[in-house]
């Protein structure tokens, strides 16, 4: 049957269809198969050859990025494939190398120092850098280059040994150089536990620069174990701090072989004119004025006597010593603030503040502007001092070094002392910008922070503030102790409670900080055992306070533990004070829960509550509940939890209360279905 849809000449001339057809599969049929096809018949198929995939797997991706030209370059051609490669490894290393992943503290040190691998490849260059120049002489450069490498690599204990003996080396080092290698012993230090080796190295440096506090707090922990120089330094550092009867003590526990140092001999002999006994008084001068001619101890005979004229109040003999120290270039700021404080203690304030004024010496080292700010405050000179810090601290405030810290700490007061709270927030934003200032100041910081926006009305802001600062770390317990009593005077009590119970192990003998955590207990009234331990523990180290005596028994009523006690601290407590009413109220609370109404009441009477502050108040009914409870008087007694503002209680005062008026309500219906029966 013959197909009209077909032209057999058409195959020659391409159209369409034949375009189709090529990429479709042939079909070759025979007459009788077409015959078939006609009549529904099934077709026999075959696959034709044509285009077909690429085989191997390069030919398919070739083939697949045809469509993408870049692709298909970088990843085909492998010349610049390799390149590319090199490149995209090069930059993931440059970038893995600057990430801080390596922790170079020892494990449980806080706070953990991380650095990068790009850190370390520096410290090690300068550290070879340093070798280098110690070998051809170049002692500054060395040191320049440790000092570098430990900004790199800064709890690396090698290169901070290295750093304080290239120090103790150089002559030559002063000023801001000189801070910023004392500012590395504490962290050594910390960093080996004060190993010996280290404690020697420091105490080195210290004495070469006089910085007798940090000798003084060093060595003193370590008395029983000091080398024949260190206990030269303590003692010696006893005196220049001005801590003579402990000197005097220390003197004499010295060995013979070790008072014949001659710095030290100077020392004794100032002791002697000035302290010692009356008939030593005049050897003690002799041997000071022979000292003062000696060309090799004369600065320190004429600091000496510095000393020796401020104690005994000669203006003239203090001026003469520092001229002749200012003639040789071994004045310090420190000595011409002595003169200052000399001529106020003389009569003579006008005249020091007019010499500390036109003082034209500009300090050197962050001690030397802590100093001078402090002669400032001294002479009452508040507004100079605050400019002259707002000049120096940020320049000379850039280390955790504990002369650093205590210049902002003392910035910081006076700010908040003069109410000048656009400059306190300034001085906090400076701090932030000191990355090594504020791993110290962190908590203080945020403080001070929250305490300008208070005083400025952010009361939001402040409370996000104290919050932070209550979960950080201070400088020191002392200033912890500080901020924490400070909060709990703003109204802060719960964060002034996360500062203070941080301080329990370090401040455990300072009764400051017990009396502190019972007031944050009284005011969250929260748990009366916790008001209980720190009341015991201000009692124990304050037992003849009267506030400390009260509290205890207060606490061992609220918690109705031992009141035969509690009767005993009361009744000696008004023995000593009569009229304290609030141990009146307690001596009647601590008769009652022995039982003893009558004598409760009568106490309690010799009181007018309305003369009582709320709290004292909701005591005095409190102890009326239990009397008149005691006493049978139920109308009274129901009378008496009325007046109660439960808001002043404890927990298990409120806990006790309620089941006292269950059973007031309860026993007047017990007693009339007994009058029926």
């Amino acid at each position: 049957m013959h197909n009209p849809g077909f032209d057999p000449n058409s195959a020659a001339t391409p159209n369409t269809n034949n375009r189709r057809l090529r990429n479709s599969p042939e079909v070759r049929c025979s007459d009788s198969t077409r015959q078939r096809a006609d009549d529904s018949a099934p077709l026999s198929i075959r696959t034709p050859t044509g285009p077909q995939p690429p085989a191997g797997l390069f030919e398919r991706m070739r083939h697949l990025f045809l469509q993408y030209p870049l692709l298909h370059f970088l990843l085909l051609d492998l010349r610049w494939t390799a390149v590319v490669l090199v490149i995209v490894v090069f930059g993931g290393l440059t970038i893995l190398s600057m990430q801080k992943i390596w922790v170079r503290t020892p494990p449980g040190f806080r706070p953990v120092v991380r650095v990068s691998t790009l850190d370390l490849a520096q410290a090690w260059s300068l550290r070879r850098t340093a070798e280098h120049a110690e070998k051809t002489g170049d002692k500054q450069s060395a040191l320049e280059a440790l000092i570098g490498a430990v900004a790199q690599d800064s709890a690396n204990v090698s290169l901070l040994r290295s750093c304080l003996h290239a120090a103790a080396r150089n002559e030559n080092l002063e000023g801001q150089s000189a801070a910023r290698i004392l500012a590395q012993i504490p962290w050594l230090l910390r960093l080996t536990q004060t190993n010996e080796t280290d404690l020697h190295i420091a105490t080195q440096l210290l004495r070469k620069y006089h910085r007798w506090v940090e000798i003084e707090e060093l060595l003193r922990p370590r008395l029983e174990h000091l080398n024949p120089e260190e206990q030269i330094d303590y003692v010696a550092a006893l005196f220049w701090l001005g801590k003579i009867d402990d000197f005097a003590r220390a003197w004499e526990k010295l060995p013979y072989s070790l008072q014949d140092d001659p710095a030290l001999r100077i020392c004794h002999f100032a002791y002697m004119a000035a302290w010692g006994p009356p008939e030593k008084a005049a050897e003690g001068r002799r041997l000071l004025t022979a000292a003062l001619d000696d060309p090799v101890h004369a600065t320190l005979a004429h600091r000496a006597n510095l000393i020796v004229s401020a104690a005994l109040l000669d203006p003239a003999g203090y001026e003469k010593s520092l001229r002749r120290l200012e003639e040789s270039r071994a004045a310090r700021i420190a000595d011409a603030k002595g003169y200052w404080r000399l001529l106020a203690n003389t009569g003579r304030k006008e005249e020091a503040r007019l010499l500390a004024e036109n003082y034209l010496f500009p300090p050197t080292t962050p001690w030397e502007v802590l100093d001078q700010a402090s002669a400032y405050l001294d002479l009452g000179m508040d507004d100079f001092a605050c400019r002259f810090m707002r000049r120096y601290v940020p320049e000379f405030g850039c280390s955790p070094a504990g002369w650093s810290v205590s210049m902002w700490i003392t910035y910081g007061e006076l700010l908040t002392e003069l109410r000048r709270w656009d400059e306190l927030l300034d001085m906090t934003l400076m701090v932030r910008r000191i990355p090594e200032a504020l791993l110290v100041l962190r908590g203080y910081i945020s403080f001070l922070e929250g305490r300008a926006l208070l005083a400025q009305g952010a009361a939001e802001p402040a409370a996000r503030c104290f919050e932070y600062a209550s979960h950080q770390d201070f400088p020191t317990p002392e200033i912890a102790l500080k901020v924490g009593i400070t909060l709990l005077q703003l109204g802060y009590p719960e964060h002034a409670r996360a500062i203070l119970i941080k301080l329990e192990d370090e401040l455990a003998n300072d009764v400051r900080l017990w009396q502190a955590l019972l007031e944050v207990t009284v005011m969250l009234r929260n748990d009366s055992v916790e008001f209980y331990k720190a009341a015991q523990h201000a009692y124990k180290l304050a037992p003849n306070d009267a506030t400390c005596i009260n509290n205890y028994a207060a606490a061992l009523l609220i918690n109705r533990w031992q009141p035969d006690e509690a009767i005993n601290l009361t009744r000696d407590l008004l023995a000593r004070e009569p009229k304290l009413l609030q141990a009146r109220i307690n001596h009647a609370f601590s008769l009652a829960q022995t039982r003893r109404f009558h004598e409760a009441r009568h106490v309690l009477a010799t009181i007018d509550p309305s003369g009582l502050c709320e709290p004292d108040r909701t005591s005095y009914y409190l102890a009326s509940a239990e009397i008149n409870s005691g006493l049978s008087l139920h109308d009274e007694a129901i009378a008496d939890i009325r007046m109660i503002d439960r808001k002043h209680l404890f927990p298990n005062q409120r806990e006790w209360l309620e089941k006292l008026q269950k059973q007031l309500k309860q026993q007047p219906a017990q007693r009339g279905s007994a009058a029926t029966e």
